[in-house]
């Protein structure tokens, strides 16, 4: 009774679990598992579905920061082009 009143005072309604509920039973119908391995593997998939956003989140940022970086030397090699034509001119 414990997790019943857990789920009741999250909000957990029986409409909300169904769809949850329905997942768990085809995982565990199409993998051949029982319910409580299907629990375990689909808690693990979207716990590895989390952390490939927050990579993703991080490459984008890296990505952002390398073409700053790649425009600042860009920008730095045009300046010596420019000083080395004046030294020379």
């Amino acid at each position: 009774m414990p997790a019943a009143q857990y789920l009741k005072s999250c909000g957990a309604t029986p409409e909300l679990l169904l769809p949850f509920i329905s997942v768990i039973q085809q995982e565990a119908l199409s993998e051949g598992i029982d319910l409580k391995t299907a629990v375990t593997k689909l808690t693990q998939e979207l716990n590895d579905y989390r952390q490939l956003g927050t990579l993703q989140n991080a490459i984008t940022i890296l990505n952002q920061q390398l073409t700053a970086l790649s425009d600042l030397t860009t920008e730095k090699q045009h300046a010596m082009t420019l000083l080395n034509l004046k030294a020379s001119g």
